[in-house]
């Protein structure tokens, strides 16, 4: 055996070995040995792959087979190009079979005319390849068309890459810009600034951002200008990036917020002063006018007719009703500027409801509703601010009279759960909707009921009594089925009793 001979034979012990499709051919292109996946492979010709098989036979039957994608020209052409290949050993050949794969397809012909061949599934690497050629097509894209502008430069300070805006600013084409510095672009004060930047970058091998002001077409912009490193495949600095961003639009909506900011805090507090005064002003006559009412209603009303006496009635109700809006101004204007104060001491319960019950009684009286007080059967101190505690009840206790049928029975209780003690007041009244129940503590906020009944009010009630009940600690909560009745629920924290009663 020559030493020709030995290498061939040493490649037919060795083909079975081999992960690839492997194969032996002699000098006058008869298969001599295959291994398996050779023979997956070439799958359409495995019923008559087998030694002895011309090359050029197995060619002409893969293709009549479809074996192949779309062949270029007759199966007759394609033939002859594969033989062409083989006969001159051709390396690297690659194309796309009828089921999608693709296969690499190497030719080796030896010293001793014998052809050894080795073919390959390169799908995976065609399909990488595919997805980083529309990667970078994406990234070009990105790069050319986003609305700022881009540029790469090497370490040295020359641009090797910019984007269409870049050349547009610059009014160059990117052929004669690449391989420039700055300085050749810039006036010198910003190309220094441009410089320092760059060294700064590069030394630190970190992102830097800074805005500048430029001077562009006759007017001033402010820009801002981004600077990173670039990395090469050891991690190592080879250049660095520049992307600029006109922010001159952002800069004059951020001075136009700022300036209509100033404005709005203007006018909120001259509102803020105007509500202060006015109600304050209001207030005053208003008092007087209500005692005046109620001296006349006493000692005096002996003197009056019946329909006398009905206007001054109506005239008190005005009148409270008016106090009463005026005070939800002030608190109003107290809870939205931070003013309201609390002075909280520990309070006995059951005495706090009874007051309430007796000073609202006008309210019960008014829309012919009777307060039922079941009082607490243990004694219950909670740390409040009695008059603003008050005024949570009168709010909670006016509204349940007003939106309850006549001859109804609001009802007032207490208890305790975990520490807390809970105030319940609940009415039978109409209820409220469910498209409602998630805004009831909204401010300006009023429930249109079903009945005819004329129900004054700001719509601060609910609102200011959460923004008390809060201030004191508390949490306020409510249950309600329209056509069966409300029920608030106030808790506050249990408190222990003063020492003195103690």
């Amino acid at each position: 055996m020559t030493g020709m001979d030995a290498q061939g034979g040493l490649l037919v012990q060795l083909i079975d070995s081999i992960e690839d499709g492997a194969a032996l051919y002699d000098a006058t292109a008869v298969l001599v040995k295959f291994n398996d996946t050779y023979r997956q492979h070439f799958s359409l010709a495995k019923d008559f792959l087998k030694p002895g098989l011309r090359f050029e036979a197995l060619i002409q039957t893969l293709g009549e087979r479809g074996f192949y994608n779309q062949l270029e020209t007759s199966v007759e052409d394609w033939v002859a190009r594969r033989i062409e290949l083989f006969s001159r050993g051709a390396r690297r050949n690659e194309f796309m079979l009828s089921d999608g794969r693709w296969l690499q397809v190497d030719f080796h012909r030896l010293s001793s005319g014998e052809t050894f061949v080795i073919t390959a599934d390169i799908t995976r690497r065609k399909q990488t390849d595919d997805e980083l050629r529309k990667s970078r097509n994406r990234l070009r894209a990105i790069f050319h068309h986003a609305p700022m502008e881009i540029s790469l430069k090497d370490k040295e300070g020359r641009y090797i890459e910019i984007n269409r805006n870049l050349q547009s600013l610059f009014n160059k084409t990117e052929r004669e810009i690449l391989g420039l510095l700055p300085g050749d672009l810039h006036e010198p004060g910003r190309a220094e600034r441009a410089r320092t930047h760059d060294l700064a970058v590069l030394q630190s091998g970190k992102a830097m951002v800074r805005e500048e002001v430029v001077r562009d077409n006759g007017s001033d912009k402010t820009v801002q200008m981004s600077k990173f490193p670039v990395f090469d495949e050891d991690g190592k600095i080879e250049g660095l990036g520049t992307i600029i961003v006109d922010v001159s639009g952002i800069k004059d909506a951020e001075l136009r917020l700022r300036q209509a900011k100033e404005i709005a805090e203007q006018a909120n507090q001259a509102k803020s002063e105007f509500l202060a005064t006015v109600s304050h002003e209001l207030r005053t006559p208003l008092t007087s006018i209500k005692a005046c009412i109620g001296l006349l209603g006493g000692v005096m009303s002996k003197h009056l007719t019946e329909d006398g006496r009905t206007m001054l009635d109506i005239a008190s109700r005005n009148c409270e009703t008016l106090l009463v809006l005026i005070n939800d101004l002030l608190d109003f204007e107290k809870m939205i500027s931070g003013t309201m104060l609390f002075d909280l001491v520990p309070s006995d319960l059951g005495t706090l409801l009874f007051a309430s019950i007796e000073t609202n009684q006008i309210y019960a009286q008014a829309h012919s509703v009777t307060f039922a007080l079941a009082e607490p059967e243990n004694d219950l101190w909670i740390a409040v601010d009695e008059y603003r505690f008050a005024q949570v009840m009168r709010n909670l206790l006016s509204n349940a009279a007003k939106f309850s049928p006549a001859g109804s029975v609001v009802h007032i209780s207490a208890d305790i759960v975990d520490e807390r003690v809970n105030i319940y007041v609940r009415d039978s009244g109409i209820g409220i909707p469910d498209e409602h129940k998630d805004r009831i503590f909204e401010r300006f906020i009023q429930i249109d009921s079903s009945d005819r009944r004329h129900r004054s009010g700001t719509g601060l009630g609910l609102s200011i009594t959460k923004a008390l009940v809060e201030g004191m600690a508390g949490a306020i909560a409510f249950e309600s089925e329209v056509e069966n009745g409300t029920t608030f629920i106030v808790s506050f924290p249990r408190a222990a009793a003063p020492s003195h009663v103690a």
